[in-house]
């Protein structure tokens, strides 16, 4: 370990000091593991042995440790930008280009708007559309949406009140009389009783207009009505078929950068851009496949039920996507360490893969809404209460 120079002599380190951060003190090592070789040096700036540090910097960190041990409210220590913390934070998203769209100029094209946009590609491969299928990718990716098409019956399901209250005022049908006269099925379902196939239903159901022939009871959660019967997430079907025909294939891509530099908000709106792609930001890649899928050898324009670009909304869905798509148990996932030192265990993980409903403080969401565009640190704590529950 290469320390010449450093404020702190090697033995210090290996008691393996508390680093303070506001609101946080955790061992030094364990937030090292996440960083470049390079800021170790630096890393000692922040541990206990504050002897050899500048005035300034020594007084900074001495103010610090004496409210941290009298339990005083906390106020951020300043500290210069290249110390390891909060400043320094990394993001680590999941991004997939989809079967549809995925060819090497589609390719080319991540690259290097990711590039221009200071996002570094860790690693990447492909998945063919034969493994897709074998090992059900796609339905443990989209996790409540893919079981509320294909697994739910409808006396399963649990519409809440509000939900009830816009069927009806869509429909002007009762849910519950929907329900008595077996007029409510999912998606699956609707296939085999109406004789259509996948693409045939999603034609359909693409043509519904929100609020008139469909309407939405929660977070993944859509009804539509359709030769007279009420189809729980129409839309799936053709959706995941696109992941099944022979010959394609899925990209995917495991992304860093700096949460300082642009936060995972700013990285969804501006690099991947909205669910449609005609509206999205100019310079996003939803867009600049919109503008040019000729150009980039796609079949057809990108619509919002095709718009090539899937990339993770979170850090906690980063984590999942990689565990699913990839194998990755997440071990040596940077946001784990920071869950698992926060009292995360895999049998949450396993528990928050389906986006169960969650209430936090006087919101009750989806989870994945819960932490939905958070950066790592941020997430992290919005997820402490649920661990505490």
């Amino acid at each position: 370990m290469h320390l010449k120079g450093a404020f702190v002599q090697p033995p210090q380190l290996q008691a393996k000091p508390a680093v303070c951060r506001p609101r946080r003190a955790r061992p030094s090592f364990r937030w090292q593991s996440s960083w470049k070789a390079s800021p170790l040096v630096l890393l000692a700036m922040r541990t206990p042995a504050t002897s050899k540090l500048p005035p300034r910097l020594r007084a900074r960190e001495d103010r610090a440790r004496q409210r941290e041990h009298a339990n005083l409210p906390k106020e951020p220590v300043l500290v210069p930008m290249d110390v390891p913390g909060e400043a320094n934070e990394s993001n680590e998203a999941f991004l997939m280009l989809k079967p549809h769209a995925s060819t090497a100029k589609a390719r080319e094209a991540v690259r290097k708007i990711l590039e221009d946009n200071g996002i570094a590609v860790v690693k990447d491969g492909s998945i063919s559309a034969e493994d897709v299928r074998q090992r059900r990718l796609i339905d443990k990716h989209y996790g409540r949406v893919a079981q509320l098409a294909l697994e739910v019956f409808p006396q399963a399901l649990v519409v809440p009140k509000k939900g009830q209250a816009a069927f009806k005022e869509c429909f002007g049908l009762p849910w519950k009389q929907a329900m008595e006269k077996d007029l409510v099925v999912n998606a699956d379902q609707a296939m085999k009783r109406l004789g259509w196939t996948s693409d045939e239903l999603g034609t359909r159901w693409d043509e519904l207009k929100s609020g008139v022939g469909k309407v939405k009871f929660g977070g993944g959660f859509y009804c539509g009505c359709l030769s007279g019967l009420y189809i729980i997430n129409g839309f799936y079907m053709a959706m995941r078929d696109n992941y099944f025909r022979t010959g394609r294939s899925v990209e995917w891509f495991c992304l860093e950068w700096r949460a300082s530099k642009m936060s995972w908000k700013k990285f969804r709106e501006e690099v991947i851009g909205e669910t449609d792609p005609a509206v999205a930001h100019p310079h996003s890649l939803r867009r600049h496949f919109f503008e040019n899928w000729e150009r980039l050898d796609l079949p057809s324009e990108p619509h919002t039920g095709e718009n090539c670009i899937h990339g993770a909304a979170s850090p906690l869905e980063a984590t999942m996507e990689r565990r699913n798509w990839l194998h990755d148990v997440g071990y040596s996932d940077a946001f784990w360490q920071l869950l698992h030192e926060a009292g995360a265990t895999p049998e949450h993980l396993e528990k928050w893969r389906l986006n169960p409903v969650v209430t936090v403080g006087e919101r009750t969401c989806a989870l994945f809404d819960h932490v939905e565009n958070l950066d790592c640190f941020s997430c992290v704590e919005a997820l402490q209460p649920l661990l505490r529950s």
